[in-house]
Protein backbone atom coordinates (compact mmCIF):
# COMPACT_ATOMS: atom_id res chain seq x y z
CA UNK A 1 0.00 0.00 0.00
CA UNK A 2 1.02 3.42 -0.77
CA UNK A 3 1.47 6.06 1.73
CA UNK A 4 -0.82 8.57 2.13
CA UNK A 5 0.94 12.04 1.48
CA UNK A 6 0.15 13.55 4.72
CA UNK A 7 1.28 16.74 5.88
CA UNK A 8 3.59 14.91 8.10
CA UNK A 9 5.35 13.14 5.09
CA UNK A 10 9.05 14.71 4.33
CA UNK A 11 10.42 14.38 0.84
CA UNK A 12 13.40 12.81 0.31
CA UNK A 13 14.88 15.33 -2.11
CA UNK A 14 13.82 18.68 -0.73
CA UNK A 15 16.67 20.06 1.66
CA UNK A 16 14.87 23.01 2.75
CA UNK A 17 10.97 23.32 4.18
CA UNK A 18 8.36 25.50 2.27
CA UNK A 19 8.38 28.92 4.35
CA UNK A 20 5.18 29.81 2.38
CA UNK A 21 2.28 28.44 0.88
CA UNK A 22 0.49 25.06 1.61
CA UNK A 23 3.27 22.60 1.54
CA UNK A 24 5.72 21.62 4.26
CA UNK A 25 8.23 19.78 3.43
CA UNK A 26 6.66 18.48 -0.18
CA UNK A 27 3.28 16.96 1.41
CA UNK A 28 -0.02 17.31 -1.51
CA UNK A 29 -2.64 19.11 -0.61
CA UNK A 30 -5.58 20.45 -2.51
CA UNK A 31 -4.70 23.98 -2.34
CA UNK A 32 -1.01 23.46 -3.66
CA UNK A 33 -0.20 26.46 -5.17
CA UNK A 34 0.86 27.07 -8.46
CA UNK A 35 2.33 29.38 -10.77
CA UNK A 36 0.32 32.10 -9.04
CA UNK A 37 1.91 35.01 -9.65
CA UNK A 38 2.88 34.27 -13.47
CA UNK A 39 -0.09 32.73 -15.14
CA UNK A 40 1.06 31.44 -18.66
CA UNK A 41 -1.36 29.19 -20.23
CA UNK A 42 1.26 26.97 -21.65
CA UNK A 43 -1.20 26.69 -25.21
CA UNK A 44 0.61 26.81 -27.87
CA UNK A 45 0.79 30.03 -29.69
CA UNK A 46 3.04 31.66 -32.43
CA UNK A 47 6.40 33.36 -31.70
CA UNK A 48 6.05 37.15 -31.72
CA UNK A 49 7.68 38.53 -35.27
CA UNK A 50 9.89 41.19 -33.58
CA UNK A 51 10.73 39.31 -30.49
CA UNK A 52 11.80 35.83 -30.97
CA UNK A 53 15.06 36.80 -28.80
CA UNK A 54 13.70 38.63 -26.51
CA UNK A 55 14.61 37.16 -22.76
CA UNK A 56 16.22 34.05 -23.81
CA UNK A 57 19.66 35.78 -22.91
CA UNK A 58 19.38 38.33 -20.34
CA UNK A 59 22.48 40.16 -18.01
CA UNK A 60 22.46 40.85 -14.18
CA UNK A 61 21.94 45.01 -14.96
CA UNK A 62 17.90 44.07 -15.56
CA UNK A 63 17.57 41.54 -12.33
CA UNK A 64 16.05 42.89 -9.39
CA UNK A 65 17.22 42.46 -6.07
CA UNK A 66 20.36 43.16 -4.26
CA UNK A 67 22.89 41.16 -2.50
CA UNK A 68 26.13 39.34 -2.86
CA UNK A 69 14.68 6.06 -18.45
CA UNK A 70 18.47 4.51 -18.24
CA UNK A 71 19.18 1.46 -16.95
CA UNK A 72 21.02 1.13 -13.64
CA UNK A 73 24.55 1.98 -13.01
CA UNK A 74 27.03 -0.67 -13.48
CA UNK A 75 28.42 -2.91 -10.73
CA UNK A 76 29.29 -1.18 -7.26
CA UNK A 77 27.86 0.18 -4.53
CA UNK A 78 26.13 4.21 -5.25
CA UNK A 79 27.88 5.45 -2.04
CA UNK A 80 27.96 9.17 -1.19
CA UNK A 81 30.99 11.93 0.23
CA UNK A 82 33.55 12.47 -2.92
CA UNK A 83 33.97 15.86 -3.43
CA UNK A 84 34.34 17.80 -0.01
CA UNK A 85 31.97 20.01 -1.05
CA UNK A 86 29.08 17.97 -1.97
CA UNK A 87 27.24 14.48 -1.23
CA UNK A 88 25.22 12.34 -2.53
CA UNK A 89 21.95 12.42 -0.20
CA UNK A 90 21.10 8.65 1.55
CA UNK A 91 17.78 8.97 -0.18
CA UNK A 92 19.64 9.10 -3.89
CA UNK A 93 20.76 5.31 -3.06
CA UNK A 94 17.40 3.98 -2.29
CA UNK A 95 15.04 2.12 -4.80
CA UNK A 96 12.23 2.15 -3.02
CA UNK A 97 9.20 3.52 -5.34
CA UNK A 98 8.06 6.15 -2.14
CA UNK A 99 12.02 7.33 -2.90
CA UNK A 100 11.60 7.99 -6.43
CA UNK A 101 8.70 9.24 -6.39
CA UNK A 102 9.83 12.00 -3.56
CA UNK A 103 12.17 13.52 -5.63
CA UNK A 104 9.99 13.22 -9.21
CA UNK A 105 7.81 15.74 -6.94
CA UNK A 106 10.55 17.51 -6.04
CA UNK A 107 12.25 17.85 -9.74
CA UNK A 108 8.61 19.04 -10.30
CA UNK A 109 8.42 21.68 -7.56
CA UNK A 110 11.68 23.11 -8.07
CA UNK A 111 10.92 23.55 -12.32
CA UNK A 112 7.94 25.64 -11.18
CA UNK A 113 10.15 27.70 -9.08
CA UNK A 114 12.93 27.96 -12.20
CA UNK A 115 10.13 29.04 -14.30
CA UNK A 116 8.67 32.14 -12.01
CA UNK A 117 12.02 33.13 -11.66
CA UNK A 118 13.08 32.96 -15.05
CA UNK A 119 10.01 34.76 -16.33
CA UNK A 120 9.90 37.75 -13.81
CA UNK A 121 13.92 38.56 -14.71
CA UNK A 122 12.99 38.30 -17.94
CA UNK A 123 10.21 40.56 -18.06
CA UNK A 124 12.40 42.87 -16.18
CA UNK A 125 15.32 42.37 -18.40
CA UNK A 126 12.74 44.20 -21.13
CA UNK A 127 11.75 47.43 -18.44
CA UNK A 128 8.45 45.61 -18.07
CA UNK A 129 6.20 44.35 -14.74
CA UNK A 130 8.14 41.03 -13.07
CA UNK A 131 4.21 39.80 -12.88
CA UNK A 132 1.54 39.83 -15.15
CA UNK A 133 -1.22 37.34 -15.61
CA UNK A 134 -2.30 35.69 -18.58
CA UNK A 135 -0.03 37.11 -21.10
CA UNK A 136 -0.03 35.45 -24.25
CA UNK A 137 2.18 35.75 -27.30
CA UNK A 138 0.02 37.80 -29.19
CA UNK A 139 -0.18 40.24 -26.55
CA UNK A 140 1.96 43.49 -26.51
CA UNK A 141 3.10 43.12 -23.38
CA UNK A 142 4.15 39.65 -23.82
CA UNK A 143 8.27 38.54 -22.96
CA UNK A 144 9.58 35.53 -24.64
CA UNK A 145 11.03 33.91 -21.72
CA UNK A 146 14.06 31.12 -21.51
CA UNK A 147 13.67 27.79 -22.70
CA UNK A 148 13.84 26.35 -19.21
CA UNK A 149 10.67 28.57 -17.76
CA UNK A 150 8.82 26.99 -20.64
CA UNK A 151 9.58 23.48 -20.13
CA UNK A 152 6.66 21.43 -19.78
CA UNK A 153 4.26 23.98 -21.62
CA UNK A 154 1.59 22.10 -23.88
CA UNK A 155 2.39 22.87 -27.46
CA UNK A 156 -0.21 20.17 -29.17
CA UNK A 157 -4.32 19.79 -28.21
CA UNK A 158 -3.97 17.17 -26.06
CA UNK A 159 -1.46 15.91 -23.94
CA UNK A 160 -0.40 12.09 -23.90
CA UNK A 161 0.98 10.38 -20.71
CA UNK A 162 2.93 7.17 -21.65
CA UNK A 163 4.62 4.32 -20.12
CA UNK A 164 5.26 0.70 -20.84
CA UNK A 165 6.01 -1.37 -17.50
CA UNK A 166 7.79 -3.88 -19.14
CA UNK A 167 11.19 -1.12 -19.87
CA UNK A 168 12.96 0.20 -17.16
CA UNK A 169 11.72 3.82 -17.92
CA UNK A 170 9.57 6.76 -16.11
CA UNK A 171 6.32 7.50 -17.26
CA UNK A 172 6.08 10.69 -19.11
CA UNK A 173 3.94 13.36 -21.04
CA UNK A 174 3.59 13.91 -24.80
CA UNK A 175 2.86 16.94 -26.62
CA UNK A 176 5.19 19.38 -24.29
CA UNK A 177 7.98 21.50 -24.69
CA UNK A 178 11.33 20.13 -23.94
CA UNK A 179 13.67 22.34 -22.92
CA UNK A 180 16.83 19.92 -22.76
CA UNK A 181 18.88 21.72 -20.00
CA UNK A 182 21.26 19.69 -18.63
CA UNK A 183 22.14 22.93 -16.45
CA UNK A 184 19.02 24.70 -15.32
CA UNK A 185 15.91 22.29 -15.59
CA UNK A 186 15.28 19.58 -12.62
CA UNK A 187 12.64 17.45 -14.91
CA UNK A 188 15.32 17.01 -18.39
CA UNK A 189 19.18 17.47 -16.59
CA UNK A 190 17.77 14.16 -14.18
CA UNK A 191 17.12 12.49 -17.16
CA UNK A 192 20.39 13.41 -19.42
CA UNK A 193 22.86 13.28 -16.48
CA UNK A 194 21.36 9.17 -15.34
CA UNK A 195 21.68 8.59 -19.20
CA UNK A 196 25.28 9.84 -18.87
CA UNK A 197 26.50 8.76 -16.21
CA UNK A 198 25.64 5.09 -17.63
CA UNK A 199 27.56 5.82 -20.52
CA UNK A 200 30.53 7.18 -18.66
CA UNK A 201 30.36 3.94 -16.29
CA UNK A 202 30.07 1.55 -19.06
CA UNK A 203 32.90 3.31 -20.74
CA UNK A 204 35.57 2.64 -18.15
CA UNK A 205 34.55 -0.44 -17.33
CA UNK A 206 35.45 -1.54 -21.30
CA UNK A 207 38.59 0.22 -20.53
CA UNK A 208 39.32 -1.38 -17.44
CA UNK A 209 38.46 -4.90 -18.53
CA UNK A 210 40.74 -4.20 -21.44
CA UNK A 211 44.05 -3.42 -18.71
CA UNK A 212 43.79 0.44 -19.09
CA UNK A 213 43.72 2.47 -16.26
CA UNK A 214 41.88 5.54 -14.28
CA UNK A 215 42.82 8.66 -12.68
CA UNK A 216 39.91 10.55 -11.33
CA UNK A 217 40.76 14.31 -11.26
CA UNK A 218 39.34 17.69 -9.74
CA UNK A 219 41.03 20.94 -10.16
CA UNK A 220 39.49 24.21 -8.71
CA UNK A 221 40.62 28.00 -8.31
CA UNK A 222 40.47 30.06 -5.69
CA UNK A 223 37.25 32.38 -5.31
CA UNK A 224 35.70 34.92 -3.68
CA UNK A 225 31.92 36.39 -3.04
CA UNK A 226 32.17 39.23 -5.17
CA UNK A 227 33.43 37.67 -7.95
CA UNK A 228 30.90 37.06 -10.99
CA UNK A 229 30.25 33.51 -11.88
CA UNK A 230 30.49 34.00 -15.55
CA UNK A 231 34.33 35.68 -14.96
CA UNK A 232 35.04 32.50 -12.52
CA UNK A 233 33.22 29.94 -15.00
CA UNK A 234 34.71 31.44 -17.98
CA UNK A 235 38.52 31.11 -16.52
CA UNK A 236 37.99 27.74 -14.99
CA UNK A 237 36.60 26.56 -18.88
CA UNK A 238 39.16 28.15 -20.68
CA UNK A 239 42.03 27.39 -18.05
CA UNK A 240 41.36 23.87 -18.94
CA UNK A 241 41.19 24.21 -22.39
CA UNK A 242 44.58 25.60 -22.17
CA UNK A 243 45.50 23.12 -19.73
CA UNK A 244 45.19 20.58 -22.65
CA UNK A 245 47.82 22.34 -25.31
CA UNK A 246 51.39 23.06 -25.94
CA UNK A 247 54.26 21.30 -25.19
CA UNK A 248 54.00 20.88 -20.98
CA UNK A 249 50.68 18.71 -22.25
CA UNK A 250 52.10 16.39 -24.69
CA UNK A 251 54.93 15.45 -21.77
CA UNK A 252 52.11 14.73 -19.14
CA UNK A 253 50.25 12.54 -21.92
CA UNK A 254 53.34 10.57 -22.22
CA UNK A 255 54.22 10.48 -18.45
CA UNK A 256 50.61 8.78 -17.26
CA UNK A 257 50.17 6.97 -20.68
CA UNK A 258 47.47 9.07 -21.76
CA UNK A 259 44.26 7.48 -23.72
CA UNK A 260 41.74 10.24 -23.72
CA UNK A 261 39.38 11.96 -20.79
CA UNK A 262 36.16 12.76 -19.99
CA UNK A 263 35.76 16.59 -18.12
CA UNK A 264 32.42 17.42 -16.21
CA UNK A 265 31.90 21.00 -14.91
CA UNK A 266 29.92 21.91 -11.67
CA UNK A 267 29.41 24.91 -9.52
CA UNK A 268 28.30 25.64 -5.71
CA UNK A 269 27.35 28.30 -3.75
CA UNK A 270 29.09 28.97 -0.54
CA UNK A 271 29.92 31.15 2.35
CA UNK A 272 32.46 32.45 -0.24
CA UNK A 273 30.71 32.62 -3.32
CA UNK A 274 30.10 30.83 -6.79
CA UNK A 275 32.90 27.84 -6.55
CA UNK A 276 32.60 26.04 -10.35
CA UNK A 277 35.57 23.39 -10.95
CA UNK A 278 36.23 20.80 -13.14
CA UNK A 279 36.25 16.42 -12.66
CA UNK A 280 37.84 14.83 -14.75
CA UNK A 281 38.59 11.45 -15.73
CA UNK A 282 42.19 10.68 -17.38
CA UNK A 283 42.29 6.96 -18.86
CA UNK A 284 45.28 5.75 -19.14
CA UNK A 285 47.37 2.83 -21.10
CA UNK A 286 48.07 1.01 -17.68
CA UNK A 287 46.85 1.26 -14.07
CA UNK A 288 49.52 3.55 -12.18
CA UNK A 289 51.09 2.75 -9.22
CA UNK A 290 50.91 5.24 -6.18
CA UNK A 291 54.05 6.76 -6.88
CA UNK A 292 53.05 7.57 -10.53
CA UNK A 293 49.49 8.78 -8.96
CA UNK A 294 51.43 11.70 -6.80
CA UNK A 295 53.86 12.53 -9.77
CA UNK A 296 50.67 13.19 -12.02
CA UNK A 297 49.17 15.35 -9.17
CA UNK A 298 52.28 17.53 -9.18
CA UNK A 299 52.46 17.92 -12.69
CA UNK A 300 48.83 18.41 -13.50
CA UNK A 301 48.48 20.82 -10.69
CA UNK A 302 51.71 22.93 -12.10
CA UNK A 303 50.26 23.01 -15.39
CA UNK A 304 45.98 24.07 -13.87
CA UNK A 305 47.64 26.72 -11.56
CA UNK A 306 49.94 28.20 -14.49
CA UNK A 307 46.77 28.48 -16.62
CA UNK A 308 44.82 30.23 -13.98
CA UNK A 309 47.16 32.65 -12.83
CA UNK A 310 47.99 33.69 -16.32
CA UNK A 311 43.94 34.14 -17.01
CA UNK A 312 43.92 37.07 -14.34
CA UNK A 313 42.38 34.14 -11.64
CA UNK A 314 43.18 33.91 -8.46
CA UNK A 315 45.92 31.40 -7.61
CA UNK A 316 44.77 27.70 -6.83
CA UNK A 317 46.54 26.71 -3.26
CA UNK A 318 48.53 23.39 -3.91
CA UNK A 319 46.35 21.43 -1.09
CA UNK A 320 43.12 21.82 -2.52
CA UNK A 321 43.85 23.14 -6.42
CA UNK A 322 44.38 19.97 -7.68
CA UNK A 323 43.15 16.54 -6.52
CA UNK A 324 44.28 13.20 -8.36
CA UNK A 325 43.54 9.60 -7.07
CA UNK A 326 43.39 6.47 -9.16
CA UNK A 327 40.28 4.54 -10.09
CA UNK A 328 40.41 0.89 -9.20
CA UNK A 329 39.42 -2.13 -10.95
CA UNK A 330 35.49 -2.08 -10.84
CA UNK A 331 35.09 1.48 -11.78
CA UNK A 332 34.93 2.86 -8.54
CA UNK A 333 36.84 5.94 -6.92
CA UNK A 334 38.23 6.16 -3.23
CA UNK A 335 37.44 10.05 -1.65
CA UNK A 336 41.04 10.06 -0.07
CA UNK A 337 41.60 13.88 -0.35
CA UNK A 338 38.64 14.44 2.26
CA UNK A 339 39.94 15.78 5.14
CA UNK A 340 38.54 12.63 6.94
CA UNK A 341 37.17 9.56 4.73
CA UNK A 342 34.34 8.68 5.52
CA UNK A 343 33.33 4.95 6.15
CA UNK A 344 30.67 2.82 5.95
CA UNK A 345 30.83 -0.54 7.88
CA UNK A 346 33.83 -0.18 8.87
CA UNK A 347 35.37 0.60 5.17
CA UNK A 348 36.28 3.17 3.23
CA UNK A 349 33.61 4.61 1.25
CA UNK A 350 33.37 4.59 -2.81
CA UNK A 351 31.65 6.00 -5.46
CA UNK A 352 30.93 4.63 -8.94
CA UNK A 353 32.64 7.05 -11.21
CA UNK A 354 30.37 7.82 -14.03
CA UNK A 355 27.55 8.73 -11.17
CA UNK A 356 30.32 11.27 -9.51
CA UNK A 357 30.99 12.40 -12.77
CA UNK A 358 27.42 12.95 -14.14
CA UNK A 359 24.80 13.19 -11.47
CA UNK A 360 25.01 16.22 -10.04
CA UNK A 361 21.68 16.61 -9.79
CA UNK A 362 21.50 14.16 -7.12
CA UNK A 363 23.82 16.02 -5.17
CA UNK A 364 23.90 18.34 -2.21
CA UNK A 365 26.24 20.36 -0.55
CA UNK A 366 28.07 19.80 2.26
CA UNK A 367 29.88 22.26 4.51
CA UNK A 368 27.76 25.17 4.47
CA UNK A 369 27.63 25.14 0.05
CA UNK A 370 25.06 24.77 -2.06
CA UNK A 371 24.34 22.36 -5.06
CA UNK A 372 22.31 24.97 -7.87
CA UNK A 373 19.27 23.21 -8.00
CA UNK A 374 18.97 23.66 -4.20
CA UNK A 375 18.81 27.62 -4.22
CA UNK A 376 14.71 26.48 -5.60
CA UNK A 377 13.71 25.15 -2.65
CA UNK A 378 13.69 28.42 -0.48
CA UNK A 379 10.78 30.30 -0.49
CA UNK A 380 11.74 33.36 1.43
CA UNK A 381 10.71 36.81 0.24
CA UNK A 382 14.61 37.43 0.16
CA UNK A 383 15.94 38.57 -3.19
CA UNK A 384 18.85 36.88 -2.88
CA UNK A 385 17.99 32.85 -4.07
CA UNK A 386 16.15 34.27 -7.33
CA UNK A 387 19.36 36.08 -7.89
CA UNK A 388 21.93 33.92 -7.39
CA UNK A 389 19.75 31.48 -9.77
CA UNK A 390 19.00 33.78 -12.71
CA UNK A 391 22.84 34.46 -12.32
CA UNK A 392 23.45 30.77 -12.51
CA UNK A 393 21.20 30.21 -15.68
CA UNK A 394 22.78 33.50 -17.30
CA UNK A 395 26.75 32.21 -16.63
CA UNK A 396 25.84 28.52 -17.79
CA UNK A 397 23.88 29.41 -20.76
CA UNK A 398 24.63 27.24 -23.96
CA UNK A 399 27.62 25.93 -22.23
CA UNK A 400 29.07 22.51 -22.33
CA UNK A 401 28.75 20.15 -19.02
CA UNK A 402 30.42 17.21 -20.51
CA UNK A 403 33.37 16.56 -22.96
CA UNK A 404 34.88 13.47 -24.24
CA UNK A 405 38.54 13.52 -26.03
CA UNK A 406 37.83 13.49 -29.63
CA UNK A 407 37.57 9.61 -30.97
CA UNK A 408 37.18 8.61 -26.97
CA UNK A 409 33.62 7.45 -27.50
CA UNK A 410 34.40 4.90 -30.59
CA UNK A 411 37.07 3.76 -29.13
CA UNK A 412 35.76 2.49 -26.04
CA UNK A 413 31.85 2.24 -27.18
CA UNK A 414 31.89 1.12 -30.41
CA UNK A 415 28.91 0.58 -32.35
CA UNK A 416 27.15 2.60 -29.63
CA UNK A 417 26.55 5.97 -31.32
CA UNK A 418 27.37 9.81 -29.18
CA UNK A 419 23.56 11.00 -28.76
CA UNK A 420 23.37 14.56 -28.04
CA UNK A 421 20.89 15.77 -25.19
CA UNK A 422 17.61 15.78 -27.00
CA UNK A 423 18.48 12.42 -28.72
CA UNK A 424 18.89 10.86 -25.18
CA UNK A 425 15.57 12.54 -24.13
CA UNK A 426 13.70 11.31 -27.07
CA UNK A 427 15.38 7.50 -26.35
CA UNK A 428 14.08 7.58 -23.11
CA UNK A 429 10.92 8.85 -23.60
CA UNK A 430 9.53 6.24 -26.07
CA UNK A 431 6.70 4.34 -24.81
CA UNK A 432 2.92 3.50 -25.77
CA UNK A 433 0.45 5.76 -24.29
CA UNK A 434 -2.01 5.12 -21.37
CA UNK A 435 -3.93 8.43 -21.02
CA UNK A 436 -4.88 11.01 -22.96
CA UNK A 437 -5.47 14.85 -20.98
CA UNK A 438 -7.35 17.42 -22.84
CA UNK A 439 -5.62 20.39 -23.34
CA UNK A 440 -7.02 23.04 -21.44
CA UNK A 441 -7.15 20.71 -18.19
CA UNK A 442 -3.45 19.94 -18.36
CA UNK A 443 -3.16 24.21 -18.37
CA UNK A 444 -4.61 24.03 -14.93
CA UNK A 445 -2.48 21.17 -13.80
CA UNK A 446 0.38 22.30 -14.41
CA UNK A 447 0.18 25.05 -12.26
CA UNK A 448 0.20 22.51 -9.28
CA UNK A 449 3.03 20.14 -9.72
CA UNK A 450 2.10 17.90 -7.45
CA UNK A 451 -0.71 16.76 -9.76
CA UNK A 452 1.24 16.21 -12.47
CA UNK A 453 3.51 13.97 -10.82
CA UNK A 454 1.04 12.53 -9.02
CA UNK A 455 -0.37 11.53 -12.25
CA UNK A 456 2.54 9.97 -13.77
CA UNK A 457 3.07 7.68 -10.06
CA UNK A 458 -0.53 6.07 -10.52
CA UNK A 459 0.33 5.48 -13.71
CA UNK A 460 3.78 3.59 -13.45
CA UNK A 461 2.07 1.71 -10.27
CA UNK A 462 -0.70 0.65 -13.11
CA UNK A 463 -3.88 2.66 -11.68
CA UNK A 464 -4.79 4.42 -14.89
CA UNK A 465 -8.34 4.32 -13.65
CA UNK A 466 -7.54 6.90 -10.93
CA UNK A 467 -4.54 8.71 -12.66
CA UNK A 468 -7.01 9.47 -15.29
CA UNK A 469 -9.26 11.06 -12.62
CA UNK A 470 -6.77 13.02 -11.36
CA UNK A 471 -6.08 14.12 -14.97
CA UNK A 472 -9.13 15.36 -15.16
CA UNK A 473 -8.85 17.61 -12.58
CA UNK A 474 -11.10 16.57 -10.16
CA UNK A 475 -8.90 17.68 -7.58
CA UNK A 476 -8.24 21.11 -8.48
CA UNK A 477 -11.46 22.27 -6.92
CA UNK A 478 -10.83 22.90 -3.43
CA UNK A 479 -11.25 18.98 -2.27
CA UNK A 480 -10.17 18.74 1.28
CA UNK A 481 -6.31 16.65 1.73
CA UNK A 482 -9.24 14.06 3.51
CA UNK A 483 -10.87 13.06 0.72
CA UNK A 484 -7.65 13.14 -1.99
CA UNK A 485 -5.51 10.11 0.58
CA UNK A 486 -9.09 8.22 1.15
CA UNK A 487 -8.73 8.07 -2.84
CA UNK A 488 -5.07 7.37 -3.04
CA UNK A 489 -4.99 4.67 -0.57
CA UNK A 490 -8.04 2.57 -1.88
Amino acid sequence: MVPALSPDTTNPGRRYQRRTGAITRGPVTADTPGLSAVDFTGRSVPEPENGAARGVQFGLSGIAGTGAGAPASVAGPAVPLVHPEQSFPPSARMASPEALRGYRLTRFERRQQSSRWLISAAREAEGREPFVSGVTAQDEDWVRPPAPARCRWRIAPVVGVHHDPDLPRPAHFSGTFRCGSVWACPVCAAVIRAYRAVEISQAVTNHLAAGGGALFASVTMRHLRADLLHDTLDTAMVAWRKVQSGAPWLRFRTQIGFVGAIRTTEITYGDNGWHPHHHVLLLTERPLSTAEVTAAESTLAAMWIRRVVALGGRTPTRRRGVRVEAVDDRGQVLAQYMAKVQEHQGQPRRTDIGKELARGDLKVGKAGSLMPFELLDDETRSPVPRRLWVEYYSATYRRRAFSWTRGLHDLLLPGEPEKSDEEVLDEVERAPAVLLVEGVTYDRLIRQPAMLALVLDLVEQGRTELATTVASGAFLDGQSIERYNSVYQK
